[in-house]
């Protein structure tokens, strides 16, 4: 009880620290203001110096410490002034992106919660090579480069070396970020993976991110896991906090930018500039609200770009929109493609040539030729974000009098999957371009992810967390999970959610809580299902010898986890001996019995075969009994498994015409869509032949990363 005592005491003194700063700064910023005023120059230079020295002793201070017992974590940040550090930093503190770097660093406060414990975050982002005091000073270092700057890259290797001679590193954890925030079509990417993680090599193996300030890629990741690895640290040495006689903060003298926050300041409160509250990210990490403000500099020496005020911020902006003219945004990625757009069989379409732009919209728009593009005419356009990504493996070349295939790398062809079966297929000159292209797409896949916003919440999302077992990842245990897997009736992290549709929607359709619409019969798959009834499935066979991802294990150790999971099936019960002689007869019982923890462990193990097999004196499949009772959840969940909604019983009826008959409209809608997307081709040919048909290419894919 004393240690929860101590620990609200540690909250509130840290709190009292931060909103000390915030009550400080507005009177500054009027000072600052109101020096304008003054006609004499030379006068209004020496009372700016005096304030600048004020404000600098004011953030240099540590009131807070009076009561000595609230624990801080005192992290570095180093990286050359185009590494993009800044951004990172303040996308960290404020959730916002600003693109300026702040050649001056700063200083800066924030409580973080790790392992139940508040911490007073002090960061301290350094405008040069670390000094002796900065190393002796800090408890982690963050390294930053940016990933298209060969020079920021370099300077790492010079910062680390002088942060050796000031001090041993064997008790300071370290973390490697490379930024892509100005990764562009001018700027293109010269720091590839390998020498990214030779590099982190060599940091005495520290841990390798890659990150996005512009849509918060892996911030909140990279800051949660040094302030863990450092509290980890801590503990295994038996950390004392420091006496009450000795200051944490630095004795030199500050860079300029002392705090920051990109927010408007009221006298009721801090507010963003929409009037709401500003919060931190998506990160299992606890962040308060109350964020450091930012010291308006009115000199052009002293002067931060990086945390100036919004007011300034957008006036700017709209200077600089007025002098450049409005013009056409520059694509990601441009050039000549081969594309065909495919609903059936491959062979059927011929390779037509188009010049293919990939915008940062996340919209990929192609051209019948280079006037047209010029022009901006005659085109047409898709959005990446909802398709899939895939690298055709091995098939048989198509050659044909239109098809450059026989000239070609078989593998230099990339498709683009819509979830309603659609195929755009691209294919270019080589394998280098098409990883290009794949990559360049990859990350506007990922850059939709994350940027877009509901615009109003999504009511399941409260209803479905109210689901036994759906507040934590069903794979790795994250809290407040945001992402879905259909088929699965589960809930997830957007971590796990991009191995997910690596899988292929045959093993797993993933979607979004927050960015997709949601028909009825999606929420019903999940009203009936969750990640309680989806782990007793699926982990059945887990035992103490496999040890789950945690929410901050890497990449790696998610990806075999998932794919020993619902790939190879290797927790996966067996079905009892009565329900496994006949998985149709088992499907039709269960379904009738609304069993749908049964239905969801026979699906799991069936075929194609057992989901169409007509079984009873009535012929029926167990699509013929989910339409019967109206289980619109069966019902989708028996379509994805590729069940035949045209399959004939024994008295001459379909699935479809069940549900015409008995008024459940819902299971007749669901039932009659999937007829254009996922029929089987042997009732297209004996009640569909007029219909175009749009089953899949029979592709070997190797697939690709969206997250």
């Amino acid at each position: 009880m004393s240690n929860y005592k101590q620990e609200l005491n540690n909250s509130a003194a840290i709190r009292q620290e931060i909103q000390r700063f915030e009550g400080v700064h507005p009177n500054i910023y009027a000072v600052y203001e109101l020096l304008q005023r003054i006609p004499d120059h030379d006068l209004q230079n020496q009372i700016r110096d005096h304030i600048i020295n004020i404000e600098d002793s004011f953030v240099n201070s540590q009131e807070w410490t009076l009561s000595k017992s609230v624990p801080e974590i005192r992290l570095g940040i180093l990286g050359s002034v185009t590494s993009g550090k800044s951004a990172l930093v303040h996308r960290y503190l404020t959730g916002s992106y600003v693109r300026e770097e702040s050649p001056e660093g700063g200083r800066f406060k924030k409580e973080v919660v790790v392992d139940g414990q508040s911490f007073l975050l002090l960061i301290r982002d350094e405008g040069g090579p670390p000094e002796i005091e900065f190393s002796n000073w800090v408890d982690g270092v963050i390294f930053v480069f940016s990933l298209d700057d060969e020079t920021s890259f370099h300077a790492i290797y010079n910062y680390y070396r002088r942060l050796v001679q000031h001090r041993s590193l064997n008790n300071l954890p370290l973390v490697l970020v490379g930024t892509q925030d100005s990764i562009c079509s001018e700027r293109p990417r010269v720091i590839f993976d390998d020498r990214a993680k030779k590099l982190a090599n060599d940091l005495k193996r520290c841990v390798y991110y890659e990150s996005c300030s512009t849509y918060g890629l892996n911030v909140d990741h990279v800051f949660h896991d040094i302030s863990h690895k450092i509290s980890t640290l801590r503990r295994k040495l038996d950390y004392v906090t420091p006496p009450s006689g000795h200051l944490s903060t630095p004795t030199t003298p500050l860079h300029r930018s002392a705090s920051t926050s990109s927010a408007i300041y009221h006298n009721n409160g801090m507010r963003n500039g929409n009037g709401k509250s500003l919060h931190g990210g998506e990160s299992s990490l606890s962040i308060s609200s109350l964020l450091t403000p930012t010291p308006l500099r009115k000199s052009s020496r002293r002067k931060s770009n990086l945390f100036s005020g919004r007011k300034a911020s957008d006036s700017e902006e709209k200077r600089r929109l007025n002098d450049l003219g409005f013009g056409r945004n520059i694509p990601v990625k441009q050039g000549w493609l081969m594309k065909r757009t495919s609903k059936g069989k491959i062979s059927n379409k011929e390779w037509k040539k188009k010049y293919v732009a990939l915008e940062d919209e996340g919209n990929l728009t192609y051209y019948s030729n280079m006037h047209d593009y010029m022009e901006n005419i005659n085109k047409k356009s898709l959005s990446v974000v909802k398709t899939t990504i895939k690298v055709p493996g091995k098939h048989p070349a198509v050659v044909t009098k239109s098809s450059p295939t026989s000239k070609t790398d078989e593998n230099s062809e990339f498709h683009l999957i819509s979830m309603d079966g659609i195929s755009w297929q691209f294919l270019s000159s080589c394998s280098v371009e098409r990883d290009e292209w794949v990559t360049a797409i990859e990350r506007q896949i990922m850059i939709s992810l994350q940027n877009i916003s509901s615009t109003k919440p999504n009511p399941c999302k409260r209803l479905f967390n109210e689901i036994a077992g759906n507040t934590l990842c069903v794979d790795c245990g994250a809290p407040d999970p945001t992402w879905v897997s259909l088929n699965l009736g589960c809930l997830m992290c957007i971590e796990c959610s991009g191995i997910h549709r690596n899988l292929g929607t045959h093993i797993s359709r993933v979607r979004s809580l927050e960015l997709d619409d949601w028909p009825v019969e999606f929420t019903k798959i999940l009203d009936k299902t969750g990640n309680l009834i989806s782990n007793s499935i699926w982990e059945g066979l887990l035992n103490n010898d496999v040890m789950k991802p945690d929410p901050h294990g890497t990449r790696e150790a998610r990806e075999s986890f998932i794919r020993d999971k619902y790939e190879r099936k290797l927790f996966l019960p067996k079905l009892p001996a009565k329900y496994a002689a006949d998985i149709s007869s088992s499907l039709c019982y269960a379904i009738a019995d609304g069993n749908s923890q049964l239905t969801m462990h026979l699906l799991a193990h069936a075929s194609r075969d057992d989901v169409n097999r007509s079984v009873g004196s009535e012929r029926q499949a167990p699509l013929h009994v989910a339409s019967s009772v109206a289980d619109l959840a069966v019902v989708q969940l028996l379509l994805w498994s590729r069940a035949d909604p045209t399959q004939l019983d024994a008295l001459n009826q379909t699935p479809i015409s069940i549900a015409e008959q008995n008024g459940h409209w819902e299971c007749h809608r669901v039932m009659q869509a999937s007829l254009s997307n996922n029929l089987p081709q042997s009732s297209k040919s004996r009640n569909n032949s007029n219909r175009s048909e749009s089953g899949r290419p029979n592709v070997n894919y190797m697939y690709t990363s969206a997250i």
